[in-house]
Formats: C-alpha cells, structure tokens, sequence
C-alpha cells in the first residue's frame, strides 16, 4: 500500500503495468512527484494524501480509515454491547453521507425505497425528474399513492424548480443524475455517446501520451473515467464540508 506508484512488476492487458504509459514510464502528469532531493519518483500515499486536491477534505491515511471502520465490521463488539470508539466521527459521516443528494441509500433505513433495488437509479430519478420537470396531477386521492408499476394511483401537482427556463422556447432544460454509487441517467449515457461519435471514440495525441492507462485506451472509457473521478471527489468534499461546518457548531457551542 505504501509502494511508489509504478513500481509493481504486475501486468495487464497487453504487458501494460499499474500506473505506467504503454512504454512502462510512470505517468508524470498525475502519478509523480519530486521529493526534497529534487528527483522525479513515483507517488506514495502519503502523497497523495497531502496532495492539494486531497488537503481540502483533511484526508489522514489508512490508520485514520482502519480506525473507524475496524470497529464497525466488529461483531463481537456489537454483541459486547460495546459503542463504536469514535462516536461522534461516526454520527457525523453518517449524517453527511445521508445529506448527499443523489443516494439510493439512506442513513435511515425506513427512507429506503424497494425499487432501488430493482430498477436502476429507482430511488433517485422519480424525484429528482420531478424536482426538474414538475407533476402534473393525475388521478384521484382515493385512488391511493402512485404505482409505478401499472401507472395507476393519485400524483399531486408539483411545480418544477425551472418552471420559467421550461416555458421558454429557446431553452432546452436536461437532466444529468449521477448517483454516488456510479449509476448515470440515461440523459448523461446519451450526451456521452453524442461526444464520442464527435470525435470517432479517437483520443487526441495529447490524450494518449498524458492522460490514459492501460485502463482507459478510448475517448469514451477515459472521459467516463475522469467523471466518475470527478463525481467521487465532489461527495468526498461534500462530506468533508459538512463535517467541518459540524464541527465548527460544536466548538462555537463550547464556546
């Protein structure tokens, strides 16, 4: 785990190895550094932790993971009655994760829909079409909640957040949903082939020689990539700003 980035002898497809360009040289634009000596070596994960994409969300390494999910696969500790270590780091990544928009899960189970389990982004895009787009009312009240299944039942009206960019002509409004666990409407899915066929599925040459692996030797899976990167990264922040503004809240209150 703490290995410089590049220096594992396993291959892949086609002789490609982890973190190296199809010649087997590390990739410099995101997979190097230069230490206090001045010399270019492959990045451990201390650097990437102190990283300045990292730094923002106070990101610690492995014993800072180890010491809050060890315990939470600890069924002995449950069965002890014992309370988790690090109560409070705890509550507050839970209520953080349970804050981030696009979740088909919940920090509480009650929250969570049947059909996520079934039906892909099932708990995510009824509402947030209908946050986008609005409802018309259909159906009766007696006539019980909304079916998906046959269609039936009661919807209330909603007016749509972009009502006024929906009522103009000139306006096209999309919906892109992501989910935090890597689902992506079928909106995002088109826009994305639309792009690829732009430009043949080719990567640019700067593309091939900067910005791929061994795991990315497309347009399409290289971008796909980089988004789900991104995607991943925002939540992180996400998380990382609500635990600063909860901590903040505590300390004013101690104050």
């Amino acid at each position: 785990m703490h290995a410089e980035a590049g220096s594992s002898a396993r291959t892949y497809q086609a002789g490609l190895k982890r973190d190296c360009d199809e010649r087997g040289r590390v990739l410099a634009h995101c997979r190097t550094v230069t230490d206090s000596n001045g010399k270019t070596r492959g990045m451990r994960l201390e650097d990437f932790v102190s990283h300045a994409s990292a730094r923002p969300a106070n990101l610690a390494e492995a014993h800072a993971f180890r010491s809050i999910n060890n315990p939470l696969r600890d069924r002995a500790r449950f069965e002890r009655g014992e309370p988790h270590p690090l109560p409070v780091t705890v509550a507050l990544l839970r209520d953080a994760l349970g804050k981030l928009r696009a979740d088909s899960l919940s920090s509480n189970p009650e929250d969570v829909g049947q059909r996520g389990a079934f039906v892909g982004l099932g708990n995510t895009e009824p509402g947030t079409s209908a946050d986008v787009f609005g409802l018309e009312q259909r159906g009766a009240v007696g006539d019980g909640d909304f079916r998906p299944s046959d269609g039936g039942g009661y919807v209330a009206y909603k007016k749509a957040d972009y009502a006024h960019a929906l009522s103009r002509s000139d306006t096209d409004v999309q919906m892109y949903l992501f989910e935090t666990f890597g689902g992506w409407c079928n909106a995002v899915k088109r826009l994305f082939y639309q792009m690829k066929d732009k430009v043949r599925n080719k990567l640019s040459k700067r593309q091939h020689e900067d910005e791929a692996s061994w795991s990315t030797r497309s347009w399409l899976s290289l971008q796909a990539q980089r988004m789900s990167v991104a995607l991943q990264l925002a939540a992180a922040e996400e998380i990382a700003t609500e635990l600063r503004l909860a901590a903040a809240s505590e300390d004013a209150a101690v104050a």
